[in-house]
């Protein structure tokens, strides 16, 4: 009869470490899909989508992005952020597989090339670091592939007034 109870007891316990573990991976990939969504608007707020391509101008050229793809990293927590109401912090980042510029003094668009202009054939374009706290979305932009300035202009931009 103890053996029994035993038995159901520790199946019980297991129930609920698995459950446990169910929760937990549910919280992180909807808070890391929400992230990636976050990254997602963040990126389009900067640059115009058009068809297949994002688009971004600066230092006298426009720059035509294929294949973006976003991902996010999540951070460690300390002790400190969640006394503090966070409840993820990581790095968005937008790269990618593609790019290519237009010179607008010379009216022409360059050969393809693999990558980003400024990372090489890592591609990333654009690098966000992001924290939710409260629920609410906090970031701060480090950088755009063809933007030192830290600002971009492509929202300016409508798709009729990308060169073919």
């Amino acid at each position: 009869m103890k053996l029994r109870h035993v038995a159901i007891l520790l199946g019980v316990v297991f129930v609920g470490c698995v459950l446990w573990v169910i929760v937990i991976a549910v919280s992180w990939s909807g808070t890391g899909s929400e992230a990636t969504r976050r990254t997602e608007e963040l990126f389009a707020q900067q640059f115009t989508k058009c068809g297949d391509s994002y688009y971004g101008k600066q230092l006298g050229s426009l720059f035509e992005y294929r294949e973006v793809v976003f991902s996010v990293k999540e951070g460690v927590l300390t002790e400190a952020d969640r006394k503090n109401g966070t409840e993820w912090k990581g790095y968005g980042s937008a790269k990618s597989r593609m790019m290519r510029f237009y010179d607008l003094s010379e009216r022409k668009w360059s050969e393809w090339r693999s990558g980003s202009i400024m990372t090489g054939n890592d591609g990333t374009i654009a690098g966000y670091q992001m924290e939710k706290r409260g629920g609410k979305w906090l970031q701060n932009s480090l950088f755009f592939d063809a933007n030192i300035t830290g600002s971009s202009t492509a929202k300016n931009l409508t798709c009729e007034q990308i060169p073919k």
